[in-house]
């Protein structure tokens, strides 16, 4: 999708890593397919997203900025919050690591934490 968005823009300059879903349910009684499904969409999705984005701004000299959409839960937690926020803490990890590696090229990479 970002390479269609490039050909008919010409360039990236921003890209959001907004999509998440939630999943509620105690530790005890979190199933394998609850994991993965939220690992999915909320560290997998926006992992592959970020990687496609740093590759075009880097291949075409773009000094741009890459926005991810992290959660407060990564700092309170709460019952039924395991998958959401443990998916969470990686995308705020994964905003340092990028942020550290792509930096150099005059990209950016913050993370957004939104609370209730």
């Amino acid at each position: 999708q970002l390479r269609r968005a490039v050909a008919v823009c010409e360039r990236l300059d921003v890209m959001a890593a907004i999509a998440g879903i939630m999943h509620s349910s105690p530790v005890l009684e979190t199933r394998d397919e609850d994991l993965d499904r939220v690992w999915g969409v909320n560290f997998k999705g926006v992992l592959y997203a970020c990687q496609e984005a740093a590759r075009l701004m880097i291949a075409e000299g773009t000094r741009g900025s890459i926005v991810i959409m992290a959660s407060g839960a990564v700092d309170t937690g709460g019952p039924g919050l395991l998958c959401y926020g443990v998916a969470k803490a990686a995308v705020v990890q994964l905003t340092k690591t990028l942020a550290t590696e792509i930096g150099p090229h005059g990209i950016r990479v913050n993370a957004v934490a939104p609370g209730w």
